[in-house]
């Protein structure tokens, strides 16, 4: 099946379960921290996802994984650059309302 994808459009969540098993919502974005910050548009397009947010500020950028069932995929082959400290899924809590 080729066209298996999970694409969301800019504001469509999916619900998941957190690491507390606490309901959060997702919208395909990723946390990724540097240990010495690229060019994040060129980190993306490098590693075929979208650049959203600069957080350079703290080593950081924001991304969204394009197919939602690519995202493990994306995330190993992530995991073998030796410039990232750490990655984390972009959720947030419906429970705490607006912050």
């Amino acid at each position: 099946l080729y066209n298996n994808a999970l694409i969301l459009s800019p504001g469509e969540y999916i619900q998941i379960r957190g690491l507390d098993n606490i309901p959060v919502l997702f919208d395909g974005s990723i946390l990724i921290q540097f240990e010495n910050l690229p060019s994040l548009n060129n980190f993306a397009i490098t590693n075929d996802i979208e650049f959203v947010t600069d957080l350079s500020d703290i080593n950081m950028g924001i991304f969204k994984i394009k197919n939602l069932l690519e995202l493990q995929l994306k995330v190993d082959s992530l995991k073998n650059d030796t410039n990232i400290l750490s990655i984390e899924l972009s959720t947030i809590n419906p429970s705490l309302g607006p912050q």
